[in-house]
C-alpha cells in the first residue's frame, strides 16, 4: 500500500497548476471468445482507471451504427499502450493476428506505444512475433493456471502499473520544464471553447499545453488534433443539416403566401442563408 501510494507522489508535480492530466490510453486487443477474461482484466486495473492514470479502450466502446474497422483501427493507432490478451483464440484469430498485432508490433518497434502480452491461457506464444517483449503475469505463467486467479491478475496489474507510471513520469518532467519556464500550461484534456487574438492568454496557453503534450508524446499531440479535426467535422455537418432543414421549410411556404409576399419570402431565405453560413 505504501509503495503505490509513494509512487503517486513521484508522478506529482511541484506545482500542480502545471500538471497535464491527459489519460494514458490503453487499447485491448483479444478474441471474443476471452471477454469474460478481458473483463476480468479491466477489472484488475480498475484502480488505475479511478485515479484517472489512464482510459482504457475496447471494441466494446463502439455505439451501435459506428464503423467498428475503422474505429478499432483509429484507436489502436493512437494508444499509448497496447495490450495483447494472448490465448489460442487470440492466435487462431486472424484479425488479432494479422492486423492489430501486426500494427501493434509496428508503432511498439518505432518507439509509438508500449506493447505488453498477458497471456491469458496456456498456448505456444513463445513462437509468437512478440515472444522477445516481457510477458505478463511474471515469466509468461497463464492467468488461468494460477491456484489463486486474484494473485494473476494482482501482477499483471502491477506490471501495467509500472507501464503506465513510467509514461506519465515522463509526461510530467516534460511539463514540468516548460511551467518553469512558461508558466502554467492549460490542461490538454479541457480545451478552451474559444481562443483570443494572437498573443492572448488563452491562445499562449492552449498552445503551450499542445507543446508540452508533443514533446512528451507524439502520439498523443497527434490524438488531440485528430479530435479537433474530428469536432470540425461533425460541426460542418451539423452546420450543414440545420441548413437544408431551414431551407426545406422556407421552400415549403405555401405558394400563395410566396406569391402575396413574395419579397419577404425571399429576404428570409437570404437573411437565414447569411446567418448559417456566418
Amino acid at each position: 500500500m505504501n509503495g503505490a501510494a509513494d509512487d503517486a507522489k513521484k508522478e506529482t508535480p511541484a506545482n500542480p497548476a502545471c500538471a497535464l492530466t491527459a489519460q494514458v490510453e490503453l487499447f485491448c486487443s483479444y478474441s471474443h471468445k476471452d471477454k469474460e477474461l478481458r473483463a476480468e482484466f479491466e477489472s484488475a486495473v480498475a484502480i488505475l482507471r479511478r485515479k484517472n492514470w489512464v482510459e482504457i479502450w475496447t471494441d466494446q466502446k463502439i455505439e451501435p451504427g459506428g464503423e467498428w474497422a475503422g474505429e478499432i483501427n483509429d484507436h489502436l493507432r493512437t494508444a499509448n499502450v497496447i495490450v495483447l490478451l494472448v490465448s489460442n483464440d487470440f492466435i487462431n484469430s486472424d484479425f488479432c493476428y494479422t492486423q492489430e498485432l501486426k500494427v501493434a508490433l509496428e508503432r511498439q518497434q518505432r518507439g509509438d506505444a508500449e506493447l505488453l502480452p498477458v497471456i491469458l491461457r496456456p498456448c505456444d506464444w513463445q513462437e509468437a512475433p512478440f515472444a522477445a517483449l516481457q510477458a505478463l503475469p511474471p515469466e509468461g505463467k497463464a492467468v488461468t493456471l494460477w491456484p489463486n486467479r486474484d494473485e494473476a491478475w494482482f501482477n499483471v496489474a502491477k506490471g501495467v502499473k509500472q507501464t503506465i507510471l513510467s509514461i506519465l513520469k515522463k509526461r510530467n518532467a516534460v511539463n514540468t520544464a516548460l511551467c518553469a519556464n512558461s508558466g502554467p500550461a492549460t490542461d490538454a484534456t479541457h480545451l478552451p471553447a474559444t481562443t483570443g487574438g494572437p498573443g492572448s492568454t488563452v491562445q499562449t496557453s492552449f498552445h503551450q499545453a499542445i507543446l508540452a503534450e508533443f514533446l512528451a508524446d507524439n502520439e498523443k499531440a497527434q490524438r488531440i488534433y485528430e479530435q479537433i479535426a474530428r469536432d470540425a467535422k461533425a460541426q460542418r455537418a451539423e452546420r450543414e443539416k440545420i441548413q437544408r432543414d431551414l431551407q426545406a421549410k422556407i421552400f415549403a411556404i405555401d405558394d400563395d403566401l410566396k406569391i402575396e409576399h413574395p419579397r419577404r419570402a425571399q429576404d428570409a431565405f437570404n437573411n437565414m442563408d447569411k446567418y448559417i453560413r456566418g
